[in-house]
């Protein structure tokens, strides 16, 4: 239950925020040139399509 509610805090509110005070290009822009790092997922195409998000995969 806990963990639903940090996640609808950090997809609801935080990254709608920051989508629309930096835009939505720019955003998907930074998150397709980190440096992509084993164990963890890389955006290459950006988050600011993103429908829904989920947890991570096993």
């Amino acid at each position: 239950e806990s963990l639903h509610h940090i996640h609808k805090q950090f997809y609801n509110h935080d990254a709608q925020w920051i989508i629309i005070a930096v835009g939505e290009s720019e955003l998907d822009f930074r998150f397709s040139v980190l440096q992509p790092t084993t164990g963890y997922r890389h955006f290459h195409g950006g988050i600011s399509k993103f429908k829904q998000a989920t947890g991570r995969c096993h």
